[in-house]
């Protein structure tokens, strides 16, 4: 009697059950696309046929990176080109022309070169500079000071606003104070000492990054120097000087 009971109520259990396995999710189909295998990664209920990670790839840094819309269709998806990090300092060596804008008639043209050295915080970069030149006198700057050389060597402490941008040339304003040390050539005294003038700097130049870590720079800075020595006494301008220094050289980013 309990053996027919049983029977009974397994035969009648037994639809059910089936009857609420079909109601639920049958989760993914696989289709066979008549290779004689099943392909894991393509699924039937996804448009494309390929579901990855919705999407996008992690490469481990946090970041969305390739993304794939269906693997069969070369034109489909983008990458995203992420911008490398900068390494932060500069170090920089370029060659100068300094002409003056006051007593160009006694003092010519000259040569020079300088050292930068700056740290980049984003577009700004603080920067110290420390540079020497030779101006050429003219023959009359000659007969008025019986020199044939004026000579300078400089520092100064400012600061460089670099616009950057998706190309590889980055316009770069500067600014700065300027410890001007001024002697000529053959001392009347028969010394070496040399006279002080302090001074500010501005300049705009472009820096062309060749590569990741080096890279060339063209510019110009316009030089005021304060008159607080003698050492352009009987000059036609006496008081603040004011001169050019176009400038070329290169700079490693380290």
């Amino acid at each position: 009697m309990r053996t027919k009971l049983f029977s009974l109520l397994f035969s009648l259990a037994l639809p059910s059950g089936l009857a609420l396995a079909q109601e639920g999710d049958p989760g993914p189909v696989f289709v066979d696309e008549g290779s004689g295998e099943q392909d894991p990664t393509y699924i039937e209920q996804d448009e494309s046929g390929y579901v990855a990670d919705d999407g996008y790839v992690d490469d481990g840094t946090g970041q969305q990176g390739e993304y794939v819309a269906d693997p069969n269709d070369p034109n489909a998806g983008y990458v995203e080109e992420q911008r490398p990090e900068r390494p932060g300092r500069q170090l920089s060596l370029a060659l100068d022309v300094p002409f003056f804008l006051t007593n160009a008639s006694d003092i010519g043209a000259g040569v020079g070169a300088h050292l930068r050295f700056g740290y980049e915080l984003g577009m700004l970069v603080p920067q110290v500079k420390f540079g020497a030149s030779t101006n050429f006198l003219t023959e009359d700057g000659e007969l008025l000071t019986g020199e044939a050389n004026l000579n300078a060597i400089w520092a100064s402490l400012g600061a460089r606003l670099q616009i950057l941008n998706r190309s590889r040339f980055v316009p770069v304003i500067d600014a700065g104070l300027r410890l001007q040390f001024w002697n000529y050539s053959n001392p009347t005294d028969g010394g070496t000492a040399r006279a002080f003038e302090p001074g500010i700097s501005v300049g705009a130049g472009l820096a062309i990054e060749i590569t990741a870590t080096f890279g060339l720079e063209v510019g110009v800075e316009l030089v005021m120097a304060f008159p607080t020595s003698d050492t352009f006494l009987g000059y036609d301008n006496e008081g603040t000087q004011f001169f050019l220094m176009p400038h070329i050289g290169g700079t490693l980013y380290l």
